[in-house]
């Protein structure tokens, strides 16, 4: 085994101890490497892999799927891990992804449409007025591409936007840097 703790010096020592049947201690293995120039994402892959050549898809979901399967944008993220994950029902994926990237909620919008979860992705709207982790262009924005495509009715559109624009403003009147950053402001558009 390598002395060192780094994932790239131990990865063989990690394919050799599965192929023996060891994949308990392959996943420990790995696991021990980390290190702060090793990528989580690449620790996670391969324990992923020990987990579903074993069978284990369940257990390799939740312990590594999410973070094995990351991808440069949310869209492709959801897509490789619904893709690899099949018995998974695409709502409990993208329910699982939002979760696991808290602040990011809005992100996911395009995964949720692509796959046709509209009943989701309007769920998620209403988190984000609920909590107030939006901006107010940024709602405006995406209920009116719902509304556009036909895909939430002009009354549920105006109760989500009245309701967006009411928790805005109520953040601006409590705030005086928010009141006073103006309308095109970065601050705005994020409630930094």
């Amino acid at each position: 085994m390598s002395p060192y703790k780094m994932l790239r010096d131990r990865q063989y020592g990690v394919k050799a101890l599965a192929a023996m049947g060891r994949k308990a201690e392959a996943i420990r293995y790995a696991e021990e490497g980390r290190g702060l120039n090793d990528s989580p994402v690449a620790i996670a892959r391969a324990c992923e892999e020990v987990l579903l050549s074993s069978g284990f898809a369940d257990e390799a979901y939740e312990r590594y799927g999410l973070v094995a399967n990351r991808a440069g944008t949310y869209l492709a993220w959801f897509r490789a891990v619904a893709k690899k994950y099949p018995h998974k029902a695409k709502a409990e994926v993208l329910a699982d992804l939002v979760e696991h990237t808290p602040g990011e909620e809005g992100k996911w919008f395009a995964a949720a449409k692509s796959a046709k979860l509209f009943d989701e992705a309007k769920a998620r709207i209403r988190e984000m007025v609920a909590r107030e982790t939006f901006g107010e262009r940024f709602v405006t924005r995406v209920l009116g591409r719902y509304l556009e495509g036909g895909l939430m009715g002009r009354e549920a559109y105006r109760e989500l936007d009245e309701t967006s624009r009411a928790a805005y403003f109520t953040v601006c009147e409590s705030n005086k840097d928010a009141a006073g950053a103006g309308e095109s402001s970065v601050w705005h558009d994020n409630f930094a």
